[in-house]
């Protein structure tokens, strides 16, 4: 009841529940699930701020025994740190600085020769991959050569075989050799361009026939 109250009470809440069906919800048969264990990322509840929780109440016999057990780990632990900072001391004292100098130069040797047998191994790659790629440009240099060639000798034919067209025609062009036989030809010869033609394609050049032919048409056509 308390709850269909307080959504009764405030409109906000009242549309939410009209949106979402909660009026149609029977809360007397509804049960809250809490957490079994608060989060930790809750404050503390505010009737809890002031609470002091009494104090456990430990037997004697057990007391001792947790500090007999406290006891014997915190000597373990002393005597353990101990330990390894004597052995680092002894280890630093031990080992000179001449003796270190060589363990260093050791070192760098072996490491040495692994990065040149590395870097022969990269170089001997190297090589063959620049070799391959090598031949591969000279085939694709010598398929363009020859693409060339065959462009250029299909050129030349078809020059050659202009020039040999125009050389056959070369005696009819009008040099200065030859401009006044021309010019005397042109003058010596006389076109007649009375003819005519008829519908079989023939030329009809003599005007005695045309006008032959133009009587015969006229006969057919009274």
């Amino acid at each position: 009841m308390q709850t269909m109250k307080l959504i009764s009470s405030n409109p906000l809440i009242s549309s939410y529940a009209n949106i979402f069906g909660f009026n149609n919800i029977n809360f007397n048969n509804l049960q809250i699930l809490r957490w079994k264990r608060k989060p930790i990322w809750l404050p503390k509840a505010k009737s809890k701020l002031f609470r002091l929780s009494e104090r456990a109440v430990i037997p004697n016999d057990e007391l001792l025994e947790i500090r007999r057990l406290y006891n014997n780990y915190r000597t373990y632990y002393r005597s353990v740190r101990k330990y390894f900072i004597q052995t680092t001391k002894e280890l630093e004292t031990r080992y000179e600085s001449s003796f270190i100098q060589q363990m260093e130069d050791k070192d760098f040797d072996i490491n040495f020769k692994i990065n040149e047998e590395w870097n022969k191994n990269i170089a001997n790659q190297r090589e063959v991959r620049l070799q391959s790629e090598k031949e591969t440009k000279k085939l694709k240099v010598l398929e363009a050569l020859q693409r060339k060639q065959v462009r250029e000798e299909q050129i030349n034919f078809e020059v050659e075989k202009k020039i040999q067209e125009l050389k056959k025609i070369t005696h009819k062009f009008i040099t200065r050799e030859n401009i006044d036989v021309v010019l005397n030809e042109v003058l010596n010869t006389t076109i007649d361009y009375n003819k005519a033609l008829d519908l079989q394609g023939n030329w009809i050049e003599n005007e005695n026939e045309c006008t032959e032919i133009k009587n015969k048409a006229d006969k057919q056509t009274k």
